[in-house]
């Protein structure tokens, strides 16, 4: 393929003075596509280790959200992936002064005795204030700590 002929998802046209697509034509395509023909083996299903094979598809993945976003002119998109190597990691926008945007599990914990108990982790974001009365039943539903009444801060 040539460099007039390789299309960008962009419809943006290459300069052919930028020092990337000048070092890409100095490089020996042909003879490192037959170095790495020669390292594939008839049975290889794919040519990545399984750890990088990941990392493909994760970039991939960023790849058609970003662009996603490009042509629909918006910033934002469902399930958005922040960082390669952690992509179940989601952004939380919280709106606080220090952090606008926050990084990580949310977690629901409550004490029992106390012992702290998680009663939810996601890594998405979600509406905490659903998360008590899950949290209650599940205290009252405890029938191997014999809670049989709400307790006392929910009554």
């Amino acid at each position: 393929m040539t460099f007039e002929e390789f299309k960008t998802p962009f419809q943006v046209k290459l300069d052919k003075g930028n020092r990337w697509i000048r070092l890409g034509d100095s490089l020996p395509w042909d003879a490192l596509a037959s170095i790495y023909y020669r390292t594939m083996s008839s049975d290889m299903s794919f040519p990545l280790e399984h750890r990088d094979q990941r990392m493909f598809w994760v970039i991939q993945h960023i790849y058609d959200q970003q662009a996603k976003m490009y042509k629909e002119h918006t910033h934002s998109v469902d399930n958005r992936i922040v960082n390669i190597y952690q992509p179940y990691v989601r952004p939380i926008v919280r709106g606080k002064d220090k952090a606008q945007v926050e990084f990580g599990a949310k977690l629901g914990v409550s004490i029992q005795n106390g012992y702290a108990r998680i009663n939810t982790l996601s890594w998405e974001a979600y509406n905490e204030g659903v998360d008590l009365k899950k949290q209650v039943e599940a205290y009252t539903g405890s029938t191997h700590l014999n809670f049989n009444e709400y307790p006392e801060s929910c009554t």
